[in-house]
Parts: structure tokens; sequence; C-alpha cells
């Protein structure tokens, strides 16, 4: 397991222009909980050999056809929502592809899904690690599809996934959108430990469209159709279900394309 350190071409203001690079790693999320770092380090791998999403899912990638990192936070987390870190770096992935491929349109979905055309293009995994007074490391995991043809999705469990060469028809640089994500997520930290979280969840909203929209949401063997109220103060999804409002903290949202 090698690795390089490098500076990236940017300044943050939240973030430390700490970066480290792995050709291939296990996961850059497990390398993070399991290490010391300074302040907003980012980690990133050309490949992950046990690479996660959300409840235990695997994130699968080939070697240098994705974009796989890591940025391990440890200061000022007493200041904001645990729940926050998913959408404001969801928000981030969405706003930088909006900005160099606005004919794209990406979407968001609740909680921490990015689409393109309404196929997944990246998935965001925050885990957190706490003593037993504390929360004292957030570590957010970010997966974008960049280079990948259309043959990789061809796998019952990836069809419902697209990439950035797909989408815009050639192969497309990391390095700079990995630059302009970072960029837009050290704003969007700076915005939310300034304002709140409600500035966050309002665009995160812009960018959602199927609020008020019916959807079914699935955990586990229970499944609930409704319409998609809103996002809740604390980030949970509000939906209405015969008249009444569920709020639902966990859980796959699924949808009607010709709705929407």
């Amino acid at each position: 397991m090698s690795s390089c350190t490098k500076k990236l071409s940017t300044n943050f203001k939240y973030l430390q222009n700490h970066y480290l690079y792995f050709d291939e790693i296990e996961s850059t999320n497990a390398y993070l909980l399991q290490t010391d770092f300074e302040n907003g380090i980012i980690v990133q791998a050309g490949f992950q050999s046990k690479g996660r999403g959300r409840k235990k899912r695997e994130w699968q990638s080939l070697a240098g056809q994705s974009l796989l990192f890591s940025i391990g936070l440890n200061e000022k987390l007493d200041q904001l929502p645990g729940f926050i870190y998913t959408f404001l770096s969801s928000l981030a992935v969405a706003e930088t592809i909006d900005s160099i491929f606005p004919s794209l349109n990406p979407i968001l979905k609740w909680p921490n899904d990015v689409l393109i055309n309404h196929k997944k293009v990246c998935g965001i995994l925050v885990e957190t690690k706490a003593n037993s007074q504390e929360l004292n490391k957030v570590v957010i995991g970010i997966g974008l599809n960049v280079n990948q043809n259309e043959d990789y999705f061809s796998k019952p469990d990836l069809q419902f996934g697209t990439s950035l060469k797909i989408e815009t028809g050639g192969r497309q640089d990391r390095e700079i959108i990995l630059t302009n994500i970072l960029r837009a997520l050290d704003e969007n930290l700076n915005l939310a430990l300034k304002f709140g979280s409600e500035p966050i969840l309002n665009r995160w909203r812009q960018m959602c469209p199927y609020l008020s929209r019916e959807i079914t949401l699935i955990e586990g063997e229970k499944s609930m159709t409704g319409k998609f109220v809103d996002i809740a103060s604390d980030g949970a999804l509000l939906l209405q279900v015969d008249g009444q409002t569920e709020k639902i903290y966990a859980g796959d949202v699924s949808f009607d394309k010709r709705s929407l």
C-alpha cells in the first residue's frame, strides 16, 4: 500500500490542503477512521478493494475510472448536527457537476445520492467515531463514477448506475472534478458553520425533484408509499401517508419516473 502526498491547486477556508493518494487501498474511509489526522485531510485512492456504501453495501469500481476519496474532520464537530455532512457533501457534488456540465441537470435523492437522468452517479458515506463523551471524528466518503463505459453497468446490481463519460460522451479529467468538489464542499462547510443547517437544506431541496411527489420508501422488508412532503430540520424525510405525516430516518427511496 504505497502512497504519495502533494498540494492541490486550490485554497481552502476550512479544509486543509493536505492530500494523500494511494494507488490501492482497502477503503479510504476505513483508513481515516483508524488513523490520527489533521482536520480537513483529503485521502484519495485509485482503487478500493473493500469500498463501502450505506448499510454495508459494496461500492464497486475499476481502477482509475472513479473518483474515490474521503475527507477527515475533527474540529468544530460540536457546532454542526451529524446529519448535515451527508447533505452538504451530496450538494457539493451535484453543484460541481452542474457547474462543469450544465446540460446534465444532476439531481439529489434522499438521503445521499446524486443522480443524472435518474441513474446513480455518486454516493456518499459519512461515518463517525466518538469517545465516551463526544464525537471526535467525522469521515466523509465520496464515490463518483467518472470514466466507466456502458458495459460496466450491465450487471444486474449496477443497472441503475451511470458515469460522467456515458452522460457527456467523452472521458473526463478526474483531478479537475476533484478540485471543484472539494472547493464546493469547503464552501458548504463554512456556510453551515456560519448560518446553521437550513441554508444547506434549502439548496438541497432546490436540486431534489421528488419533493411533493409520490414515492415509495423501503426499509428492510417494509415499504411505505406516500407524498414526499419535505426534509425536516433534523434531516428526516417527511412522508405523508393516508393523511398522516411520518418522520423517516432511514430507508431507500424509489419513484415512478413517469410522474416526474
